[in-house]
Parts: structure tokens; C-alpha cells; sequence
């Protein structure tokens, strides 16, 4: 700005290519201000993800966790495995359905749902043929006479997770949200869709998608059973500008909200 107002006293009149130069700088600036946000984390929240594709390499780590469950913690770590679902969720309550022979519906009740963020309720369908521990799961469901309404506090599914990864002999940083990261990088090795993602994870914007693991921290194969998904809210789609479009709209948030709305 010091450079333009230098300008101004010159008597230059033509000073767009001075802003669209600020712009860029600006937005430069926001950027390097941003890695450093995300540098300091706390250790807590980077170890959602720490080794998640160093775990991968090893078979699929929610398979040991779910052998070494016991009986009070199995269907909370199956529940997190298939369905990718925040503790606080499962907290809430997660109502689960026999749907035919192999199906398995999964309703979900968010937790971070405001006018702008998440949905109010999300669900998803499996098929059981699709992956074992989606079996169990049903199995479990007919079981209980085809419906199952499960509830487990956030704090009993972490000891949950923790006592089964340390009989499992699974490095103790395992958690919870440990599972949800796997669940969205097995749903992008998949090939859904940025929109399907963020349904099935209860986000309301594609954006969010990008703070959980990548792709290639899935399996071979990513491991999902999930063949559909619904979310009652709309999903905005985020696509980052390149830096000329910064600095032709002058802002720094283009999270623009998109058209498409949700069925029922």
C-alpha cells in the first residue's frame, strides 16, 4: 500500500495493476500465516493421523482392533470402522437396520450441526458382502431382531479403542479419530465422490474432506462396504482459485455454496 500511495503522489492514474499486485501479495501472506497455523497443532491433533499409512502397510488395522475388542467394546469399534462416525455421534446414539440379506443401514445423528456447518442427520448403506467386519456388524443387528439402537459415551469408546490396540500390540497413539481418518482416505481410494464424501462424513462443505487423510493412506483396495449415502443438508463444493483469480476477486474466501441440493 505504501508503494501505491507513492504512486498517488507521482501523479500516476492507472494503479490496477498496483491492487492486483497487492492482492497477490496479500494472499501470499494468508498463505504463509496459514502453514503456520497448521504447524502448531497441538500433538493431540496430529496424532489422528500420525503413521495411518505406515498402518495401512500391515493389513487393515481396524480388523485387529475389532479381534482384540471383548465383548463390551465390538460393536462401538465396528460402528467406527464402517461408518467412519465421530465419538460424540456414536455418544448420541447411531440406529442401525437389517436392510434384506447383506444390507445394513446406518443412521446417524450429527454433532456439529449449525445453519453453515454439518448435517442434522446422515445415513449410509452397506453391503455385507462387501467386507467382514460389515458382516459381524450385521450379524450382530439380525441378532438383536434386525434393528439396533447403540450408545456409548466418547470417553468409554477411547478406552475401548486404547485396550484393544494394546492387545492387539498397535501403537498406542491409535484412536477414535484414528478410524474416521481411515474411513475418509478408504472412500477416496474408492473413487466417491468429493460430494458423497463429505455426505458420509456429516461435512457441509467438500473443503473439510481435505484436513483428513489422503487417498493413499486406504488399503490396497480401500476397504468400504458403503454402496449409497444420504445427508439431510447441502453439501457446499469448494474449488481453490489459482493465484490470477485471487487477484482479479480480491478475496481471500471463495467458498462459494453450490447448487445442488440433497434428495431424500
Amino acid at each position: 500500500m505504501a508503494d501505491i500511495d507513492d504512486a498517488l503522489e507521482r501523479g500516476e492514474k492507472n494503479l490496477d495493476w498496483r491492487l492486483d499486485q497487492a492482492r497477490v501479495y496479500a494472499y501470499l501472506i494468508m498463505g504463509v500465516a496459514a502453514e503456520t497455523r497448521k504447524g502448531s497443532r497441538s500433538q493431540k491433533g496430529k496424532s489422528k493421523k500420525i503413521g495411518l499409512k505406515a498402518l495401512s502397510k500391515k493389513g487393515d488395522f481396524r480388523e485387529r482392533l475389532v479381534e482384540s475388542a471383548g465383548k463390551a467394546g465390538l460393536v462401538g469399534i465396528l460402528i467406527l470402522s464402517i461408518a467412519g462416525v465421530r465419538p460424540a455421534e456414536i455418544g448420541r446414539g447411531v440406529s442401525l437396520k437389517a436392510k434384506g440379506e447383506h444390507g445394513l443401514d446406518i443412521l446417524i445423528n450429527g454433532v456439529k450441526h449449525t445453519q453453515t456447518t454439518g448435517h442434522k442427520q446422515r445415513a449410509q448403506r452397506h453391503d455385507a458382502r462387501k467386507w467382514s467386519l460389515t458382516a459381524k456388524l450385521l450379524a450382530l443387528v439380525k441378532k438383536a431382531g434386525g434393528r439396533l439402537l447403540f450408545s456409548r459415551s466418547p470417553e468409554s469408546l477411547r478406552d475401548d479403542v486404547k485396550r484393544a490396540a494394546a492387545r492387539a500390540k498397535l501403537p498406542a497413539t491409535i484412536a477414535p479419530y484414528t478410524i474416521r481418518h481411515r474411513f475418509s482416505a478408504d472412500l477416496k481410494k474408492a473413487g466417491w465422490s468429493p460430494v458423497e464424501i463429505a455426505k458420509a462424513m456429516g461435512h457441509a462443505s467438500t473443503r473439510t474432506a481435505g484436513r483428513y487423510a489422503r487417498k493413499q493412506s486406504g488399503g490396497r483396495g480401500g476397504t468400504s462396504s458403503m454402496t449409497a449415502v444420504w445427508a439431510s443438508g447441502t453439501v457446499r463444493e469448494f474449488i481453490k482459485p489459482t493465484l490470477a483469480e485471487y487477484a482479479r476477486m480480491g478475496s481471500a474466501n471463495p467458498d462459494a455454496p453450490a447448487s445442488e441440493e440433497f434428495e431424500p
